[in-house]
Formats: structure tokens, C-alpha cells, sequence
């Protein structure tokens, strides 16, 4: 797993509303859903990086206002998955 240190001046962070303790899990959302906006991840990197399920990655999607990119692929992938899963 790759680590990435963002310092976050003192002067900023005092601005910032959201408790510190929250911070990073906000902030790796923040990141997936803009590598996801200019479609430089996928739909399922962008949610492993958030840390969240695809369920709640479109619920982001739609505050943000960012469109879902999902294609034929990511269908017959998901299609195959809840196949599995219907068959257990």
C-alpha cells in the first residue's frame, strides 16, 4: 500500500469544518472522487481508495454533482457478481 503525507497548514486547518479526527477519511474521498472525475481510476478503485461501498460512492456522485462513468464493462462485471451472489 502506498502512504501520501498532506500537511495542512495550521492557519487552514482552523478553518476547516470537519473534526480533525474525520479529516483523513474525508479527505480520501475528496481524492477518489476527483481522480474518478477526470476519469483517471475507476468506478471500483475510486470506492477501494474511498473506502466506501459503490452504493454510497453514487450517493456521492450525485452531491458533487459528478457524472458516473459506467460502462458496458463495469455492467457485465457487476451482472456477474450479483450472479455469484444469487447463487449462494
Amino acid at each position: 500500500m502506498a502512504s501520501i503525507c498532506v500537511e495542512i497548514p495550521e492557519e487552514v486547518s482552523v478553518g476547516i469544518r470537519i473534526p480533525k479526527e474525520e479529516l483523513p477519511s474525508q479527505i480520501k474521498k475528496i481524492v477518489a472522487l476527483e481522480l474518478y472525475r477526470r476519469k483517471a481510476i475507476s468506478l471500483g478503485k475510486a470506492c477501494q481508495l474511498a473506502e466506501i461501498s459503490k452504493w454510497e460512492f453514487f450517493e456521492l456522485n450525485e452531491k458533487m454533482q459528478i457524472p458516473l462513468y459506467y460502462d458496458q464493462e463495469d455492467w457485465e462485471r457487476d451482472k456477474k457478481i450479483a450472479e455469484k451472489e444469487g447463487k449462494k
